[in-house]
């Protein structure tokens, strides 16, 4: 120990214990060191923020806003018998007391009315703690440890602490305490306890659909994240987000990975007792079904969230869910919608269809060339879709038709499109301009019979081939550079490029 520190009230009570046998000695030990006077040392109570009721138990440091903590205040009684104590808790700003917890008395051992601790009266309110008539036997075998605990429980309260984590120093002074018994009255030192207590800091809760486009009764996951943003955890998490008519959730389908339980009534889907853990997230998710065509978004509004720290989120989360029942068409040159081709190249054509509605059979589909790109001498189809496809088109022809395949549908329970795509081979005839390939809605026909949402478009960007006949065949010939350097036999050289 270092020279002029004062001794805690453990080591104070193992000196009156085990090292003196008289309250002369005692007081001689005090005054070297300075510390309480003679009278409180057969009386003392000290106390810790501890994270169980009982023992052992380890100190709390941090207290998240609204979040409860055990309060253990810890009587020593070194006198000739029985005390009878009492002690007024003023608590600070930063600090409440938790009402709904049933304070407790026991021994050294953490045994609840052990070893004839108490009775006595425990009152707990937002502002006080406090212990009257509390009996304190002296008991041999604590050694060092208290002779009784009280323990209550109190919360961190932001409105004491504001917008930054704080320092909360918890003071009893020895006026607030007294006791009755052999030799007394008697009064403890003053004893504190300190916690950081930390601000309410808002949580984000975002939203969305996968897929985020599906056909009529088909089905999409639904996802709502919460992301905690502070250093302690998020207890009793509770949200609910409110699903457009049109969207139905599917029961049977919520899960949560934040803990608590998710549930599905009518259109809402609801988490109850959920845990977010400090500085982290989780999700609820939950399958729906959108029944009708259209776009439909689904927002969950600002402070939805409530959790036992009063964290709640502060905007609200929106995401949209577009329900189709149509077939898109696109186009792609060389897997591209826009290519640099020479007079004379050949190139890939790829028509691609998308389909949210049911299978397509018996298809046709006509792509009328432009001016200046004709069918390849080698037409090479492809189907990538289903059926037996064919076509009567010719090398060098300005059309082709591709019939006999099958497009798929939508799979209504993943929700996701039937796509396929066509190929066949063209060759670029001009020798310079920007040519634009174009497949209409009208050039598609299908059993059912199915119209395209709309044209599909491709690019090509002509340039004339390179030839030895220059400018009269319309050849390319490129460019060339020549460089040239002067140099003379003096120290200084000139140089010069052509």
């Amino acid at each position: 120990m270092l020279t002029g520190e004062k001794m805690s009230q453990v080591e104070v009570k193992n000196v009156r214990k085990s090292r003196f046998g008289s309250f002369v000695a005692l007081l001689g030990v005090l005054s070297a060191f300075g510390a309480m006077s003679a009278q409180a040392q057969n009386f003392l109570i000290n106390k810790k923020f501890v994270n169980v009721q009982g023992v052992p138990n380890t100190q709390v440091n941090v207290l998240g806003p609204n979040q409860s903590t055990f309060l253990e205040f810890n009587v020593f009684n070194s006198a000739t018998g029985a005390l009878s104590a009492n002690m007024t808790d003023t608590l600070p700003a930063g600090l409440v007391g938790d009402t709904a917890f049933t304070p407790v008395i026991t021994d050294y051992a953490g045994t609840v009315n052990g070893n004839g601790c108490g009775p006595g009266t425990i009152s707990v309110t937002a502002g006080t703690v406090s212990f009257t008539s509390l009996n304190v036997p002296n008991i041999p075998a604590a050694g060092t440890n208290p002779d009784c605990r009280v323990v209550v429980k109190v919360k961190g309260d932001p409105a004491g602490v504001g917008n930054v984590s704080t320092n909360v120093t918890n003071t009893v002074p020895g006026a607030s305490t007294s006791a009755t018994g052999p030799g007394g009255p008697y009064a403890s030192d003053p004893f504190s306890a300190t916690v950081q207590v930390q601000p309410i800091i808002p949580a984000n809760v975002s939203k969305g659909f996968s897929p985020a486009t599906v056909p009529v009764n088909g089905n999409s996951v639904m996802t709502f994240t919460i992301t905690n943003n502070a250093g302690y955890p998020l207890n009793n998490a509770s949200l609910s987000d409110p699903v457009p008519a049109t969207v139905v959730p599917q029961a049977g389908t919520a899960s949560s990975s934040c803990g608590g339980t998710a549930t599905i009534s009518g259109q809402t889907v609801s988490l109850a007792g959920g845990t977010i853990p400090a500085n982290g997230s989780c999700t609820v998710t939950v399958t729906v079904k959108g029944t009708a065509a259209g776009t439909y978004t689904n927002t969950i509004p600002g402070t939805s969230l409530t959790t036992t720290e009063g964290v709640s989120n502060t905007g609200p989360a929106s995401a949209p869910l577009t329900v189709v029942d149509n077939l898109t068409i696109a186009k792609f040159h060389n897997y591209s919608g826009a290519v640099n081709l020479t007079q004379g190249q050949a190139f890939l054509v790829q028509i691609r269809m998308t389909n949210y509605s049911g299978a397509l059979t018996n298809v046709s589909i006509t792509d009328n060339l432009p001016a200046g790109i004709v069918v390849a001498d080698t037409i090479s189809l492809n189907n990538g879709c289903g059926g037996a496809m064919t076509t009567t088109a010719l090398p060098g022809a300005s059309s082709i038709t591709l019939t006999g395949f099958t497009v798929p549908g939508a799979n209504l329970t993943s929700g996701a499109a039937g796509a396929c795509d066509v190929f066949f081979m063209a060759k670029l005839t001009a020798s310079s301009g920007t040519l634009t390939n174009t497949v209409n809605p009208g050039n598609f026909s299908s059993t059912p019979a199915k119209v395209p949402d709309g044209p599909a478009t491709a690019i090509v960007n002509a340039s004339p081939a390179p030839g030895p006949s220059g400018a009269p065949g319309g050849g390319n010939w490129g460019s060339i550079n020549a460089f040239k350097d002067m140099v003379d036999s003096g120290a200084n050289a000139l140089s010069a490029v052509d």
